[in-house]
């Protein structure tokens, strides 16, 4: 990827430039997305994994953080603050 490039000049309105772009930034997403997938150690929603395939517990979820540090990724945690509605709540019963 390092070694791919656009010809020099104005980049406004160079297509191949924008194209160079968004194919760096597709990379670097897809590498994050992968190195958070393969940290997980569940199955939820649309991530499910044959080697652990049983959920955690909702109420002790964690955010999968995903960081880049002198090229390579950090992967941590964080919880999830649930502000709105905990697991088992429901915002239905206080709208009726």
């Amino acid at each position: 990827m390092a070694r791919s490039g656009a010809p020099d000049g104005d980049r406004r309105y160079n297509l191949t430039w924008m194209d160079r772009l968004n194919l760096e930034s597709l990379v670097a997403v897809s590498r994050a997305i992968c190195a958070a997938a393969l940290a997980r150690t569940d199955s939820r929603g649309a991530h499910f994994r044959e080697d652990f395939p049983e959920t955690s517990d909702l109420a002790t979820s964690r955010y999968t953080v995903v960081r880049e540090r002198s090229g390579a990724l950090q992967v941590a945690t964080e919880p999830v603050a649930f502000t709105r509605v905990r697991p088992g709540q429901s915002l239905l019963d206080e709208a009726a």
